[in-house]
């Protein structure tokens, strides 16, 4: 079988033909009797015989092998959809799992992935995979009793300029996240409370920036460093599906660097160019100079003020300053 997916610092990815079948069935039970402790002897022997006469033939099988040949995992998928993935027990944790739901996501283009609501390992994994919860389903696909999670992974370009790389978030810059955030002099500027707790900047990670469409990190290539945050949103002040929203933040040490007018301006032509936008908009507080002469040098137009736009948790309101910027035709 031919090789489709390699690098040289990467086990080697290759389909699975109906000669992996008996291989993968004892792979498959070992991996499930180790991780869905929820199902009973009589359903493990129920999907057993299921498998291979109803699943394996409805799916596309890709496959690692470690060093000794031994199938170590597999990745079964639909059109649509990651349909299984199991790892064998003893090789779990050495990231076999997580290069097959690179290579669905990536070379395959499938955000899709269903979990046991009971299998509470699986979701953290593909959580930090940056897939997001987005539906509930009382019974798996035989009917049975046991809760699915609908999970889905957004995709996000990763976006190069001179300097920096522009990827998705992941749970790994949660360190670096929780500095900035953490500090007043970013929260205040951005609009949001600065975080108190690593916990708290977790979640705002999970809910707002992991697996959410169009939000980048802004991270220099020299040193992997992420420096802050910037994204596209529905502008939601307008009807209109074709203007987007221009956010972003920096880390306070990488204030007065051109970062972030290097970062926006690459993202800026990616809404125009890639996305679709017409017209790209951006808000800022009246107080905020920073950012009004960093809108100013990426060609936004200030639109007017929108007054009390927003009400603090302390009471008081603050305007915004509008600025858009147009397509050139």
């Amino acid at each position: 079988m031919g090789e489709i997916y390699s690098d040289m610092d990467k086990p080697k990815i290759t389909p699975a033909g109906k000669d992996c079948y008996p291989e993968l069935i004892s792979l498959w039970e070992a991996s499930v009797r180790s991780t869905h402790h929820f199902l009973s002897e009589e359903d493990i022997l129920y999907y057993r015989n299921a498998i291979e006469r109803d699943y394996f033939p409805a799916v596309d099988i890709y496959i690692l092998r470690n060093v000794e040949m031994q199938i170590t995992a597999f990745i079964g998928l639909s059109n649509t959809m990651i349909e299984m993935l199991f790892v064998r027990p003893e090789e779990q944790g050495k990231g076999y799992g997580s290069e097959l739901v690179d290579f669905a996501f990536y070379e395959k283009g499938i955000e899709l992935v269903d979990v046991n609501e009971q299998n509470p390992d699986a979701l953290a994994f593909y959580i930090r995979k940056g897939f997001t919860v987005i539906g509930r389903g009382e019974v798996d696909s035989a009917g049975k009793p046991y809760p699915i999670l609908h999970l889905r992974k957004f995709r996000t370009a990763f976006l190069e300029t001179e300097r920096l790389l522009l990827r998705p978030f992941d749970e790994d810059d949660l360190s670096d996240f929780f500095s900035y955030c953490h500090n007043p002099n970013i929260g205040n500027n951005a609009g949001w409370k600065p975080h108190d707790t690593p916990e708290e900047s977790l979640e705002i990670l999970r809910t707002v920036f992991i697996g959410k469409e169009n939000r980048w990190a802004i991270v220099k290539k020299s040193s992997q460093k992420l420096l802050g945050a910037v994204g596209l949103s529905p502008d939601d002040l307008r009807k209109n599906p074709k203007a987007l929203m221009l956010g972003y933040w920096l880390g306070e040490d990488y204030w007065g660097c051109g970062y972030a007018l290097e970062a926006a301006q690459k993202i800026i032509d990616y809404g125009f160019n890639h996305l679709g936008a017409a017209l790209i908009t951006a808000n800022c507080y009246a107080e905020n100079e920073r950012s009004l002469r960093l809108l100013s040098r990426l060609g936004f137009v200030l639109e007017g003020t929108l007054h009390e736009a927003e009400l603090l948790p302390t009471g008081e309101t603050r305007d915004y300053k509008c600025y858009y910027k147009k397509r050139n035709l």
